[in-house]
């Protein structure tokens, strides 16, 4: 009998494999403390894992925060750049609708 490497396990080697990738659970790399087995631990890392890096919603329209996922929604509250992203958002529509309009205009892209 082997000891699995992840939970120390004691199995027969041709368990092993399965038993790596689907049964052996591992703490998230990150430090989140959630437990996935190798088979959910890219999804967790990409779509659940609190500890997620992110960046603001406003950073295409010049907001440099980034941070953890978790804090993201507590920044967007009182980012100055989302405040004023709708009614810029609002005045660009109509302004690029003015037959005079030569500007090269902004395509927004965030949600609002």
């Amino acid at each position: 009998l082997r000891r699995a490497l992840g939970c120390g396990a004691r199995m027969a080697l041709c368990e092993m494999v399965e038993h790596s990738w689907s049964g052996c659970m591992r703490a998230c790399p990150r430090g989140c403390q959630q437990q996935c087995s190798l088979a959910d631990m890219q999804r967790h890392l990409e779509t659940e894992c609190r500890l997620q890096h992110a960046a603001c919603r406003g950073g295409d329209l010049g907001c440099g925060w980034r941070g953890i996922i978790g804090e993201r929604a507590e920044h967007e509250r009182v980012c100055d750049v989302l405040r004023v992203e709708r009614p810029l958002r609002e005045l660009h529509e109509r302004v690029r609708d003015f037959p005079s309009c030569t500007c090269k205009c902004v395509t927004f892209t965030t949600g609002g």
